[in-house]
């Protein structure tokens, strides 16, 4: 049976230190009050069922595994795409292993390998298995998009883009290559590039939520809330209804100035208590104290619990106003009232 690549074994054993670490983590003890405590012991207790519900499963894969003819690297590389799928980047990881012991040279259990690499956070792990790949396959253009991704998480934007030029070159259908182009120009706040190379991938494929997304967070970065609305609420149109781009249509309501449009925004997907916290925020950062005031009412009004942070944001806000409406602090000199000094700013006409 072959083995694996020196670069691919010294690369999967620095993934396996970070699944060890990541294991260790999750019993270290926590220092809390007694309820607080309780649930971290709670906490403790399902990581560590967890752990041994991995291990057990692990163990009937194997046993499972053993009872077929003659496993295949094929086999390996497919259940490995279904762990993938769920969530579950350990048995992935395993599953990908057995494969490139028996296919060492599997293009695509290569790329699926320094993918994971990326994932958690081994930038120069998934450079090396993405070049590795391109040495001996130099027009797979996913590779190149992968090395620009390896390249951005590392922080290097010129390689980055280069990278994916390249894949471009390779492939100029690839609408992934030119989203992560735009990225790369909104990191190096190069906006008008960057909403080209947006507009170019949505060109490719028109019904990502996910690319109008990126383009209005580009009009938003560039200055343009007008036209940064228009693009999430496209978003939120083809589909892509996470939080984070409710939040980026929220945001871009704030920049012009349509609180109200802003907080409906946020009550559908946060609630009437963090929305009326959020906007509250604002108008608090904004010295709007009335204003303030009222959204922190309603947060603790609409609250279900006492909510600590609704309260003191809601007293903070009145300490604000009180200070505001009172008179100014007067001074005094052998019982006469003296004036505080008013001086008056001369404006040209």
């Amino acid at each position: 049976m072959s083995s694996m690549p020196a670069a691919t074994v010294r690369s999967a054993r620095g993934l396996l230190c970070c699944l060890a670490l990541f294991a260790c983590l999750a019993f270290l003890p926590s220092c809390a009050t007694d309820g607080v405590k309780e649930a971290a012991k709670m906490g403790e207790y399902k990581k560590m069922m967890d752990a041994q519900k991995l291990k057990s499963d692990l163990a009937a894969e194997e046993a499972a595994l053993k009872k077929l003819p003659d496993p295949t690297a094929d086999s390996y590389e497919r259940m490995g795409d279904g762990y993938l799928r769920q969530g579950n980047l350990d048995k992935a990881f395993i599953n990908y292993t057995k494969g490139l012991n028996l296919s060492p040279k599997s293009v695509r259990l290569r790329y699926k390998m320094a993918g994971l690499f990326l994932t958690r956070g081994l930038a120069a792990d998934a450079e090396q298995g993405y070049l590795s790949i391109i040495k001996d396959q130099p027009d797979y253009a996913p590779a190149y998009e992968g090395l620009g991704r390896a390249y951005y998480a590392a922080g290097n934007m010129e390689k980055a883009a280069e990278s994916f030029r390249q894949a471009l070159k390779i492939n100029p259908r690839s609408w992934q290559a030119e989203n992560h182009l735009g990225i790369v120009k909104d990191r190096l706040k190069k906006h008008d590039e960057a909403i080209a190379h947006y507009r170019a991938a949505i060109a490719i494929k028109p019904d990502s939520g996910l690319l109008y997304n990126n383009l209005g967070m580009s009009y938003y970065l560039k200055g343009d809330s007008e036209k940064a609305v228009l693009a999430f609420n496209e978003a939120l149109a083809k589909g892509e209804t996470g939080e984070k781009v409710s939040n980026n249509l929220a945001q871009a309501y704030i920049g012009l100035k349509r609180y109200d449009e802003a907080l409906e925004v946020w009550r559908k997907t946060s609630g009437e208590t963090e929305a009326y916290l959020k906007i509250g925020n604002l108008y608090l950062k904004e010295k709007q104290y009335g204003k303030a005031a009222e959204a922190f009412e309603k947060a603790v009004d609409s609250s279900p619990k006492y909510n600590p942070e609704a309260v003191d944001k809601l007293r903070q806000a009145k300490r604000q106003l009180q200070k505001r409406n009172s008179p100014s602090p007067e001074a005094t000199d052998n019982g006469i009232t003296i004036q505080p000094l008013t001086v008056t700013e001369h404006k040209l006409q």
